[in-house]
């Protein structure tokens, strides 16, 4: 019996705010993530070869969305007024699900307290849809349901 790779179809990805789930941007494009690790290589006196390691340094990702209501002017309102510290408490994550076929256990992967680079707004052309891409990255991640 052959095995069914997971597809986009099979996840679930939410943005939160404040622990709230963001309704109207819910429309995921794309949802990618880099988990960062740096591997440190040293050479010690007296070994003729070198030992590795590696630190954890956090996640990156970006997250494309397609625009469907105003609501999207808000987060991007939010996000300006956590930056500026206006409202410094404010606070963005993702989740992502994963249905793995043939199987009921669906893994939770957690991205809490995301911060931002650019945030771009794409219209390309007329009868092309308009998008936002988040840029994010995070310190932390955690894996529930395993």
């Amino acid at each position: 019996m052959s095995q069914l790779a997971l597809k986009g179809q099979e996840t679930v990805c939410t943005i939160l705010r404040s622990g709230v789930l963001e309704e109207q941007l819910t429309e995921i494009e794309s949802f990618s993530v880099v988990f960062k690790f740096e591997k440190i290589v040293r050479r010690n006196i007296g070994e003729t070869t070198v030992r590795f390691d590696e630190v954890f340094a956090g996640c990156e990702g970006k997250s494309k969305l397609r625009v469907y209501a105003e609501s999207f002017l808000l987060y991007l309102q939010a996000l300006e007024n956590r930056a500026r510290r206006v409202s410094p408490a404010i606070t963005f994550s993702f989740t992502t699900t994963l249905m793995f076929p043939g199987t009921r256990q669906q893994p939770t992967i957690s991205f809490p307290d995301v911060s931002f680079g650019d945030f771009p707004l794409d219209i390309p052309s007329s009868k092309d849809y308009v998008t936002i891409e988040l840029d994010w990255g995070c310190g932390e991640f955690s894996i529930d349901n395993l």
